[in-house]
């Protein structure tokens, strides 16, 4: 055969021509290109390095004012609950008063000092001394405080002090500050004057630093692992988070940078790094200290945070650059290939038109036609794919061999090619004679002469049955995902937990079409549950919240009568909040089971979301000290009723009450037993009303009364018990409820004049009782 037979027969032919000799590479500029990656990555792990030493001396210097700010919170709140202890202590040592009235001032004193010690867990023993040999001595045992013996302390404080040679020049002073049971122990003298000024003796009080420890100390931690810990003038451990090193000397494990416990005492407060070592090797810690100041004594509060603090936040930092060095360092490799594909790309270009028919489209399903659109060539894979034979294709026009819709669409297409647009592209839907569907895309391409006129088309065609699938699939998906959209929007727009869950079985049973939905909710702590499901559908029988869902992954049930039972739990952060069933016709796909757990995580998230609402609500609305309504509230449904009661002609009172030598209860007790007496009036107050009565906290002691459809004789009869009850409870001192009633509407139009009649008429009774005291 000769050549013109050759190229009419095979459309593969390749000439000498179309290979080119290929360059070699270019060394110079591979080592140009090996050298800057160098360089580039050098720099990198040099500023990593940089940035490494400039984060933990930031760091550091962070965590230090962090700590001198904590420290000095707790030094100063510390000190004010120990300076207004002594305060009040030596208040009783001035015996004017008693002796202007005639009183005995030992009785005097420990009547006050009773009351006092009650009151306070700080006092661990009381010790009284006068210069006619009158005494007293008192030691409060409690589970935190050692009684018996703080109290010997005091006596050796009183022996010292009744020695006039040995007494100091201060009234009031620390005598000793020690440990006694593991408690450190401050021990404190108080001079006892009489009116003109003259000594009469001593009172000496041992109080227990640790209730100001466990409340002002003990919560400062320095960082995740560190601690806080308190040293007396002499450098010895008065309290520390580890028990053994109570007592011990502190200097002893404090070392480094020349920092030592004198010299921190010299210091009111400051910051630096020290080395604590407790016999397993040194750990640096970064240390703040602030001094504690209690009359003529000073004490060190120290406060430590391990370096491994530190080091997790630079952790982080190192962690966070080296990805964005990464993503630079990706960024210009992706250059430098973007550069080189470019270049690549230019030097294909010039033999694209001599290749791209043979290299590229060799293996796929080729014809090419005339002008007239008949057959001049197809390749094998064209015969092989439909069916055909070369020799019955060629020479025929498209129409006689595929169908006429095709053919009638290729041949518009063919007609749009010209030199100015070379080709074109369509799809086509192909249903084969084993009853499948397949998809090809065709792209079609003029071949010109060398004056330009079209004397063929080449169409190449691509088997994409593969990628269609998954991208009608993704289309069904994207539909699914969508009404799945439309459902969450309709879930968070509920408000109640009741209006969710039915707007949930809502949407599964009709949007989504199953047969039947139903959700089993845990009540509470307790083991009950309860049931939401579809009213007017079969309700199956369901599984208790034990019996159920015990797994994170669903569960497929088989029903009896051929339904198939689809449950999911309903957790939250590994918390079970109930499980969310199903009930379909058929058994559900993976993507069926999938949805149904995106809707459990929603309906979990959306559960948890209303209980914090709600439980932020109760927090806006209840007081939090008595546990019922605060004043805003109760101003605020004041106002809604006025309105109500106005339009329909109703009736009802409101009595403002205050508590009546509250005072005594905060000056004897101290304000956690004034505390103590609001709560049990509001429990009181509450007793004696109805359900549909209100009572909040007005202010301070202070409580509003709401007593609808009922009139102010009515009011004073809820009153009257109210006061007979609180008359007959516990209370660390007496109290009165002084009250006032003002009904609707007679008393006033606006809210503001009932409640100053209704105050007014307090006041009035306020003062008729004091008359009768």
């Amino acid at each position: 055969m000769n050549r013109e037979g050759r190229d009419k027969d095979s459309f593969f032919t390749l000439t000498r021509d179309d290979i080119k000799e290929e360059t070699l590479p270019d060394l110079k500029k591979n080592t140009l290109q090996i050298f800057l990656s160098m360089l580039v990555f050098v720099t990198f792990i040099s500023t990593q390095i940089w940035m490494d030493r400039r984060a933990i001396g930031r760091h550091e210097s962070t965590f230090n004012i962090q700590q001198s700010r904590q420290i000095m919170v707790g030094r100063e709140a510390m000190e004010d609950r120990l300076r207004s202890l002594i305060s009040r202590l030596s208040s009783l040592t001035n015996t004017s008063l008693p002796q202007a009235i005639k009183m005995d001032a030992t009785d005097f004193i420990k009547e006050r000092l009773s009351l006092m010690v009650h009151a306070n867990e700080d006092v661990a023993a009381v010790l009284l001394k006068l210069k006619d040999g009158t005494g007293w001595e008192y030691s409060y045992n409690r589970l935190i405080s050692p009684g018996p013996a703080a109290l010997r302390k005091a006596r050796e404080a009183m022996a010292l002090g009744m020695d006039d040679r040995s007494r100091k020049a201060s009234p009031i002073r620390v005598d000793t500050v020690d440990i006694v049971d593991r408690h450190p122990i401050m021990v404190i003298t108080f001079d006892i004057f009489s009116g003109h000024g003259e000594p009469q003796g001593h009172m000496v009080v041992a109080l227990d630093l640790l209730p100001a420890i466990d409340r002002y100390v003990v919560p400062l931690r320095g960082g995740a692992h560190g601690w806080a810990y308190l040293v007396d003038e002499g450098g010895k451990i008065l309290y520390h988070q580890f028990p053994s090193l109570i007592g011990s000397s502190a200097s002893s494990f404090l070392t480094g940078d020349g920092e030592a416990i004198d010299t921190m005492m010299r210091h009111p407060s400051g910051e630096g790094s020290l080395y604590e070592n407790y016999g397993s090797g040194q750990d640096r810690k970064l240390v703040a200290w602030d001094t504690l100041r209690i009359l003529n004594r000073k004490l060190l509060l120290v406060l430590s945070t391990p370096e491994e603090d530190v080091d997790a936040i630079v952790q982080e930092d190192r962690t966070l650059r080296f990805l964005l060095g990464l993503m630079l360092l990706s960024s210009l490799s992706l250059s430098f290939l973007w550069v080189a594909d470019r270049r690549h790309r230019a030097k294909l270009r010039e033999s694209e038109a001599r290749y791209q028919t043979i290299i590229d489209d060799q293996f796929e399903l080729v014809s090419r036609f005339d002008t007239d659109g008949r057959f001049s060539f197809v390749n094998d894979a064209y015969c092989g794919f439909f069916g055909f034979k070369r020799e019955d294709v060629l020479g025929k026009p498209l129409g006689s061999v595929r169908d006429s819709r095709y053919a009638r669409i290729s041949m518009e297409l063919f007609k749009s090619i010209s030199t100015e647009n070379p080709f074109n592209f369509n799809e086509e839907r192909i249903s084969m004679p084993d009853g499948s569907t397949r998809y090809l895309s065709w792209s079609n391409r003029g071949i010109f002469d060398e004056k330009g006129k079209l004397v063929e088309i080449q169409g190449v065609a691509r088997d994409i049955t593969d990628r269609k699938e998954v991208e009608l699939a993704l289309q069904e998906e994207t539909l699914q995902l969508e009404n799945l959209h439309s459902i969450v929007q309709k879930l968070t727009s509920a408000g109640s937990k009741s209006e969710l869950i039915r707007s949930l079985i809502e949407s599964l049973t009709e949007e989504m079409d199953y047969r039947s939905a139903f959700v089993s909710l845990r009540s509470g702590d307790d083991e009950g549950s309860e049931l939401f499901s579809s009213g007017d559908r079969k309700r199956p029988h369901v599984k208790t919240e034990d019996q159920a869902v015990t797994t994170e992954h669903p569960l497929v049930l088989q029903r009896e009568d051929r339904l198939t039972q689809l449950s999911v739990p309903v957790t939250f952060k590994g918390r079970k909040l109930g499980v969310l069933s199903v009930l379909s016709v058929v058994e559900p796909k993976e993507r069926e089971i999938k949805k149904i757990s995106i809707l459990s995580d929603h309906l979990a998230g959306l559960l948890v979301l209303l209980e914090v609402m709600d439980k932020r609500t109760r927090e806006a609305l209840i007081d939090p000290l008595t546990d019922i309504w605060n004043r805003r509230y109760i101003l605020k449904h004041l106002e809604s009723e006025n309105n109500r009661i106005k339009r329909y002609g109703e009736k009802a009172s409101l009595a403002i009450i205050d508590l009546g030598e509250f005072k005594l209860v905060n000056d004897l007790y101290g304000h956690e037993a004034g505390d103590e007496t609001l709560k049990k009036i509001a429990s009181v107050l509450k007793e004696s009303i109805r359900i549909c009565d209100m009572v909040a906290r007005y202010g301070g002691d202070e409580f509003l009364v709401y007593l609808p459809n009922t009139s102010p004789k009515q009011a004073e009869v809820v009153l009257s018990r109210a006061s007979q009850m609180v008359a007959i409870r516990d209370f660390p001192h007496p109290v009165a409820l002084d009250y006032g009633i003002a009904g609707f509407p007679d008393d006033g139009e606006t809210i503001e004049e009932i409640i100053k009649v209704a105050d007014d008429r307090m006041y009035a009774a306020k003062a008729r009782r004091k008359q009768k005291i």
